[in-house]
């Protein structure tokens, strides 16, 4: 979405979870308390990071609103 890196998010299908690995294996990997998805227990923590990316993300949509993405996406597809 042209917004830093670390402003993304992970959506997948139910049944595509369980492919999913994380790239850092952090608090969840092992819980004592599992919540109900292993997939959000895996990724959720990474560690230490600063929310600045996260902060930017309404940024980056109204940009692709102003500069019509659908037509560039099209475009670039």
């Amino acid at each position: 979405m042209c917004s830093p890196k670390g402003a993304g998010f992970l959506y997948a299908r139910p049944e595509a979870q369980p492919m999913l690995e994380p790239l850092i294996v952090s608090w969840g990997w092992e819980s004592e308390t599992p919540g109900d998805s292993p997939l959000i227990d895996h990724h959720e923590w990474q560690g230490t990071r600063g929310i600045a990316a996260f902060l930017s993300a309404p940024a980056a949509i109204e940009f692709m609103r102003a500069h019509g993405w659908d037509r560039v996406r099209a475009e670039c597809h």
